[in-house]
């Protein structure tokens, strides 16, 4: 501007303060004509993608630090001390002495240590009978699962005592981190005894190669969506605020601006549901419910609602359950299900469970159970209506399972037969 002016200087005279004036005046002119302009589309929408992309990237990032991939908490359950008094290396393995003190106002049952293999892969089952691990005859032991042989009688723990346990395990399932020394106890309560948020069962990791104890945190992965909720909230604002003072353009551009950016951050929910992985994070909600939570089957009611099948625990405290999800705005919701324990008592297992709810317009009686009998090929359930055939599913390593949604409650299971491949009946429930 200036070399334009001096160029006026040249052509003609007037005075300095009338040169400063027409300076300012076209300045000014240039300053509103800028105000006026609208800004590309181009930029717009560079900016709100810019926020749509950042408010994705750190919610998933939060969720990331959340979950922690560790097995367990570093701590014990309240009024239950463990501690790894001794540890000896040998060639093949560890001779491990672990005390554990009841300072609880209950008795300790049910004792039990157990390895736990994580990967899924094994099979357990291989290694029972050992001379370092127990037989599984006489009961129901988790496919994934060796019961340790202890040295010592410990299956009850009462109130103020203190018991030391002498075990053995092999370097491999120390070792590796696919494999777990878990310690299972039930806090009982004693007739008329009032129990606590601290009766039940317990499972508690024995970490050996680090010489830790703690409790087994199955709640290292949830659905909750406040962080990430708090995140976009945070985002919009900042966005916003920084379209208010810096895009240079009329108040009712930057308002529409602002409203475009309000309107994406909307669609922020369904896109990040869209984009996540579906199965992921039903697995987050089924391992939130009971330690040593495994998903092992999804069956599809429709495109917004399934029902998750899954096994919990471990050794020979194990149970089969199942869970109604629905698909919201906001991901997957967990809306009731149930679980029963596996025994051996029957060679099919068997539970009812009410799935759905009035707010999901679907609820129908859900039957199923575990297949405990290789022979079995067939389930049959006799109702008040008749006949109907379950629906057989598989998961590893080697394990059956059978379902059935009935049509209404007005159906009534009179009988459950697991049927052979010649079509005789192994076992009938009733």
């Amino acid at each position: 501007m200036d070399k334009k002016l001096s160029e006026f200087d040249q052509k003609i005279t007037w005075k300095g303060s009338s040169r400063q004036r027409v300076k300012r005046m076209i300045d000014e002119q240039i300053t509103a004509s800028n105000k006026k302009r609208m800004p590309p589309l181009s930029v717009i929408f560079s900016m709100i993608a810019v926020a749509l992309l950042f408010i994705l990237i750190i919610g998933s990032f939060s969720e990331t630090i959340q979950h922690s991939s560790d097995r367990m908490i570093h701590e014990t359950k309240e009024g239950i001390a463990i501690q790894i008094t001794h540890k000896k290396e040998q060639a093949d393995g560890y001779q491990v002495t672990v005390r554990v003190q009841n300072n609880s106002k209950y008795k300790l049952e049910q004792n039990e240590l157990f390895i736990k293999d994580f990967s899924g892969e094994g099979e357990m089952r291989t290694y029972h009978d050992e001379d370092w691990s127990e037989s599984f005859e006489n009961t129901y032991v988790d496919r994934n699962s060796v019961i340790l042989k202890t040295q010592n009688d410990w299956e009850t723990i009462e109130q103020g005592q203190s018991n030391d346990v002498n075990f053995y395990v092999p370097k491999e399932f120390v070792e590796s981190d696919e494999y777990e020394v878990i310690y299972h106890s039930v806090s009982s309560i004693e007739p008329g005894q009032r129990g606590g948020e601290d009766a039940g069962e317990a499972f508690h990791v024995i970490d050996l190669l680090h010489d830790q104890v703690g409790l087994y945190q199955h709640e290292i992965t949830s659905n909750e969506n406040t962080p990430f909720i708090i995140i976009v909230v945070i985002t919009t604002i900042i966005v916003i605020i920084l379209i208010m003072r810096y895009v240079h353009v009329t108040p009712k551009w930057k308002l529409g601006i602002s409203g475009l950016v309000l309107v994406a951050t909307l669609f922020i929910f369904p896109i990040r549901v869209a984009v996540m992985d579906d199965e992921a994070e039903i697995t987050q909600l089924t391992e939130g419910i009971l330690p040593i939570t495994e998903l092992v089957h999804l069956e599809s009611i429709d495109n917004d609602r399934l029902i998750a099948f899954y096994q919990s625990g471990g050794g020979s405290s194990v149970s089969f359950g199942n869970v109604f999800v629905e698909k919201t705005w906001f991901g997957w919701k967990n809306r009731g299900g149930g679980a029963g324990v596996i025994t051996n008592t029957h060679q099919i297992g068997w539970s009812e469970t009410y799935v759905g709810n009035s707010n999901s317009n679907f609820s129908k009686p859900l039957i199923d159970g575990l297949i405990l009998n290789e022979d079995i090929e067939e389930v049959i359930v006799e109702t008040n209506k008749g006949e109907v055939e379950a629906t057989i599913a598989e998961y590893p390593p080697n394990e059956r399972f059978y379902f059935l949604l009935l049509d209404s409650a007005d159906v009534n299971v009179e009988n459950i037969y697991g049927v052979g491949e010649e079509g005789e009946i192994i076992e009938a429930v009733w």
